[in-house]
């Protein structure tokens, strides 16, 4: 049974639930939720015991609508996911585990999560499913936040490339890049500003001291400073979209407004899915 949110901290579990709609493949839409635990008593997959609420996906078939499969990953927790990959593969990450299954639900691979940071990781898909990237929070006394970029390897988990950067969140990636908004206080808050966007590249081609996504005295940044849009999200690897609670969309291209959508009457949110093969994408409105 679907668990529709109603207090505050059925809401901001959500708010941990990245992907709740995903695209496997042309022919598979994962759908993912929160529903009541039938015997809360007993441990789910290797959770926690004892929790009322489990993470639940069902696979659906695009074109006529049945179920495919569906799954009960484990307890509902801080960063529940689904991403998809590439090759109808995805990522599940539940609490303590992250695992890479296949689109007829077979385990590929799987690893336990440590947590050597100050806060749980989370992860991240390019659009293409390609390229997967796992990111750790520490809180320095000195330094204030930082963050360590992982690639993986989408098939093992395995580590191929680290990075360690600045405090940030919201991040949104592609095959090469990490786009994110940097944290801007060296307090215990992460507080985001995300009209000024960094970027990390796989190749490191990207600047060392300031690697700025847009020269702040550009066209481009000094339109994003206006628009009051707080989040970016590739959906593709030479795409980025500036949107989130915002009367506006805008496409980047190569550093460029390339499009934009105005919509002066509502907010657009922030919450883009692009297809996986660049051409298409939606958005809440």
């Amino acid at each position: 049974m679907y668990l529709r949110p109603i207090a505050a901290r059925d809401f901001r579990a959500y708010d941990f639930l990245q992907d709740s709609v995903a695209f496997l493949d042309d022919g598979t839409l994962a759908v993912s939720f929160y529903c009541k635990n039938d015997h809360p008593g007993l441990s789910r997959r290797g959770g926690t015991p004892g929790s009322e609420v489990v993470f639940h996906s069902v696979l659906l078939d695009t074109t006529t609508g049945s179920v495919r499969g569906q799954r009960t990953w484990g307890n509902a927790g801080n960063w529940n996911a689904l991403l998809p990959l590439e090759n109808g593969s995805f990522l599940i990450q539940d609490n303590e585990w992250v695992k890479i299954y296949s689109v007829k639900l077979k385990e590929i691979a799987s690893k336990q999560l440590e947590v050597p940071g100050d806060l749980w990781p989370r992860f991240s898909a390019s659009p293409s499913g390609h390229s997967l990237y796992e990111f750790q929070d520490w809180y320095d006394t000195h330094r204030g936040w930082l963050t360590r970029i992982d690639v993986l390897d989408p098939a093992t988990l395995l580590t191929k490339q680290s990075k360690l950067t600045p405090g940030h969140q919201q991040e949104t990636v592609s095959d090469n890049q990490v786009v994110y908004s940097p944290t801007v206080s060296k307090d215990s808050r992460i507080r985001p500003d995300a009209l000024h966007l960094f970027v990390f590249r796989t190749d490191d081609s990207g600047p060392v001291k300031r690697p700025e996504l847009f020269d702040q005295s550009s066209s481009t940044a000094k339109l994003l400073a206006k628009s009051g849009c707080e989040s970016a999200t590739f959906i593709s690897n030479a795409v980025l979209v500036i949107s989130g609670d915002c009367p506006s969309l805008m496409l980047i291209r190569s550093g460029e407004d390339v499009a934009e959508i105005n919509s002066s009457e509502y907010r657009i949110g922030g919450q883009i899915r692009p297809s996986s093969d660049g051409e298409r994408f939606a958005f809440p409105h």
